[in-house]
């Protein structure tokens, strides 16, 4: 009788949650376009109801980065409609009984195009990997995708060694400021090239602190000075471009002969620009990556070890905190030029 009695409450708290449902607010393009015309903040019904494998969260804070302006602008081919986001942390509320959740716990998406910008969601557990809690929720939600290219570029084009060198543009993304740290950490030097600033002493002073050896703007990299100081430099054998244009170009020209030049992004939305005579007197290797494509391809395991690892990396990151309830306010702010990545926090 007691076990009945047991399984007629469950049965019927099964049935009082069927039915119900939180009122959640999204961020979501219909179409690509500028983001401040195309992203619009709407309230939808999340179901409570939810399957065995499934799981619900409550979102704790989300970025808005380059890569998902892009996204939503149409420059990464990944659809043109959805709730944009593609990193972020968030607290359990429900998890179904074949996941390996429990409410309370934090999690971070496990690949793209889960759509962060929201209060609440409901995802496959699959797709979804822990991560510990505790930190400021901007650190936690952060934790994952910059650190996480930066490992990617650091292994798995060249092999690179302590005393080996590498030269970058967009030093001053959260992506160049990662590169910086992790590259330091295993005694190779950096050339990191950023675009000019009047905040630059002191940015190259926060470098400088992170463990840079070279840092110049794009102007002083035109100069044959740049080629001077590089001239008792290691010859870099891997190059990391992110802007585009004759950007692209000025890393290319720092390589030394047999480099490879990985491409994984084009924040100046111009075309990469190598004259011929580049590729062929250095015998330069082109290669591209994206994240989205890497974790895609990843099994389970891979994207589990890649989460693990990338919040483990302890990267130091310049964040600005801004809230979820005024997303205009702070997407203005995501797409002015800072070196600090833009989070919007639910509070």
């Amino acid at each position: 009788p007691a076990a009945t009695a047991t399984v007629a409450r469950a049965a019927a708290a099964g049935a009082a949650r069927r039915g119900m449902a939180v009122s959640a607010k999204v961020v979501r393009f219909a179409r690509n376009g500028p983001p401040g015309r195309v992203l619009s903040v709407e309230t939808e019904s999340v179901s409570e109801d939810i399957k065995a494998t499934e799981v619900l969260v409550r979102f704790l804070a989300a970025p808005i980065s380059p890569a998902d302006l892009a996204e939503v602008e149409g420059w990464t081919g990944r659809g043109g409609s959805g709730v944009g986001g593609n990193e972020g942390v968030a607290e359990v509320v429900q998890a179904g009984g074949s996941t390996s959740f429990k409410a309370g716990d934090w999690v971070v998406p496990a690949r793209p195009g889960l759509g962060t910008w929201r209060t609440h969601g409901v995802f496959d557990g699959a797709d979804l990997a822990p991560i510990a809690g505790g930190s400021p929720v901007e650190v936690a939600a952060t934790a994952v995708q910059s650190p996480g290219v930066a490992l990617r570029l650091l292994s798995d084009f060249v092999e690179l060694k302590a005393g080996d060198a590498i030269v970058q543009n967009n030093a001053a993304s959260t992506v160049g400021q990662a590169v910086i740290q992790l590259a330091a950490a295993r005694g190779i030097k950096t050339i990191s090239i950023m675009r000019h600033r009047d905040d630059h002493d002191e940015l190259v002073n926060h470098f400088h602190g992170l463990g840079a050896d070279i840092i110049v703007d794009e102007d002083f990299a035109r100069t044959r000075d740049f080629a001077k100081l590089l001239a008792d430099f290691p010859a870099p054998k891997l190059g990391l471009n992110s802007v585009g244009g004759s950007s692209a170009t000025l890393v290319a020209k720092a390589l030394g002969e047999g480099g490879t030049l990985v491409s994984f992004g084009a924040s100046s939305r111009k075309p990469l620009s190598l004259p011929t005579s580049l590729l062929v007197s250095k015998d330069l290797t082109l290669r591209g990556f994206s994240l989205a494509r890497w974790l895609e391809r990843a099994s389970a395991a891979e994207r589990a070890a890649f989460v693990a690892e990338s919040a483990g990396s302890s990267v130091k990151q310049l964040l600005a905190r801004e809230p979820f309830a005024d997303f205009s306010h702070a997407l203005a702010r995501a797409q002015e030029p800072s070196e600090r990545k833009v989070v919007v926090v639910m509070e």
